[in-house]
């Protein structure tokens, strides 16, 4: 709750340094953790910030979903990385494709 206050504030730095002691509390972060401080960070233009998030949920075992990508999508289109963007939408389709198909 205290992240997504932090991401509706526009205040990326204290979401950010709230996830970091979670994990550093060794605190079991979820998904919706995560897509609400890289949604606080993408807001603010800081989209290598969320593009290492992902990079943290894999690290973590945290599944990504498409609220995930979307996030992190946005966070490069915002900032004109479509090149970035159009690679996330390829990682988002192999990280998320059905497994049984």
């Amino acid at each position: 709750a205290a992240i997504s206050a932090c991401e509706k504030g526009d205040q990326w730095q204290s979401a950010l340094q709230l996830l970091e002691e979670m994990v550093g509390s060794r605190v079991d972060c979820c998904i919706i953790t995560y897509n609400a401080a890289a949604s606080a960070c993408g807001n603010s233009g800081q989209w290598q910030i969320v593009l290492q998030l992902l990079v943290d949920m894999a690290y973590f075992h945290v599944d990504r979903d498409t609220t995930t990508y979307a996030v992190a999508v946005r966070a490069c289109e915002r900032v004109l990385e479509l090149q970035q963007a159009s690679q996330l939408l390829h990682d988002m389709f192999d990280d998320l494709a059905d497994p049984m198909e």
